[in-house]
Order: C-alpha cells, then sequence, then structure tokens
C-alpha cells in the first residue's frame, strides 16, 4: 500500500514538472456579499400622559398594570415630574394671559376713538359720551366707520325680521278667490240636499 502510494505521488510530480502550465484546480467561488439586515423594532416605550393622572407611572407600571402592586418610587418621581411640568404650564399660559391684558390695556389707552372701558364714543355728543348702543371699539378705525357698520347690521337684521309683505295684486287676488268659493259653498242645492263643505265639491 505504502510502496503504490508513492508512485501515485511520483506519478502526479512528474506529470506536473513536465506540464509546469496546466490549469489549476478551479478557486472556491466567493459568496455573494449579503445585504444588512434590518434590526428588529423594539417594542413601544410607554411614556405617561400629561393629560391623564392614571398613567402617571413607572415604565414597569405602565408596562404591567397590576390593581393589587402599590407605586414605587418611579412612580413617584414620575408624578413628580408630572406635577412640576402642570405647574409651569399653568404659570406659562397665567404670563400669556397677563401679557395680553395688558396689551389691550396699552391699546385702549392710546386709541383716541373709545372711553377708559373701550367702548366707542359718540362723535356728535358735545360731552364726549359713550356711543347708544354700546360698541366695543377695535381701535383699528373712527368711530363713524365702526357706528356706520353697526347700524347697517341691525337696518339688516330689523328687515330680515320683518314678515312677508303680499304685493297688492296678490292680496286681490286672494280675496277674489276667497269670495268665490264663499260663494259656492253658500248656495243652496237643487237637489234638496245641503252641499257638503268639501274640497273635492268645489271641483
Amino acid at each position: 500500500m505504502t510502496t503504490a502510494l508513492a508512485q501515485v505521488a511520483a506519478q502526479l510530480a512528474t506529470t506536473l514538472a513536465t506540464h509546469p502550465t496546466a490549469a489549476p484546480l478551479p478557486a472556491p467561488a466567493a459568496s455573494a456579499p449579503t445585504e444588512p439586515t434590518e434590526p428588529a423594532p423594539s417594542a413601544a416605550v410607554l411614556e405617561p400622559d400629561p393629560a391623564r393622572r392614571e398613567t402617571w407611572r413607572c415604565a414597569r407600571h405602565l408596562a404591567a398594570p397590576d390593581p393589587h402592586d402599590g407605586p414605587c418610587g418611579g412612580c413617584g418621581a414620575v408624578r413628580k415630574r408630572m406635577q412640576a411640568q402642570e405647574a409651569r404650564q399653568a404659570t406659562e399660559a397665567a404670563q400669556k394671559r397677563s401679557e395680553a391684558a395688558q396689551r389691550a390695556r396699552s391699546e385702549r389707552d392710546a386709541c383716541p376713538e373709545c372711553d377708559e372701558y373701550g367702548y366707542v364714543l359718540d362723535p356728535y355728543d358735545p360731552a364726549g359720551g359713550s356711543y347708544d348702543p354700546p360698541l366695543r371699539c377695535h381701535h383699528d378705525r373712527p368711530a363713524t366707520d365702526r357706528i356706520t357698520d353697526d347700524e347697517h347690521r341691525r337696518a339688516t337684521q330689523a328687515a330680515a325680521a320683518q314678515p312677508y309683505q303680499r304685493s297688492a295684486a296678490t292680496r286681490a287676488l286672494i280675496e277674489s278667490t276667497r269670495a268665490h268659493l264663499l260663494t259656492r259653498t253658500s248656495t243652496p242645492s237643487t237637489t234638496g240636499h245641503r252641499r257638503r263643505l268639501n274640497p273635492k265639491a268645489w271641483r
């Protein structure tokens, strides 16, 4: 067996030496590059809702709520943070309202068309009284324009509130039709029977 292997090895060496340009053995094909796979999306992180006090709890109690499990230190920290945020928002809202009121007060004091309460002055009143009915001043145009627009608006509303006015021709037609119907229903029947006041009998 050993002798046979030695002979095969010698023949292989002789063949390679005789034919140096013999084609080498094919190299293993390189594997195609694989596209990177996206990481699996992690579970959504639960966050406390500032508008719902029952959600002011830690992530563990939000993920697995248990009515028999009382709040922990993490829940207390979340609650304090939400309360601080709520107080800060209330302070900011109050500050905005105060700034808006101060700005409105400044516009009212600088406007020559209204009184100290923000109502339009009557331009035809020598005493400088407020216009009747009271009108809020917008501080953007003269008082006469504001009064004219208000009078036009009230006139339009009064015209719309009035009942429908029939023309003279319509009233005459209605009266003639009524008289004709009364004549037909009041005429005695030639058969001796009383005429029924039925719309079918008017045809």
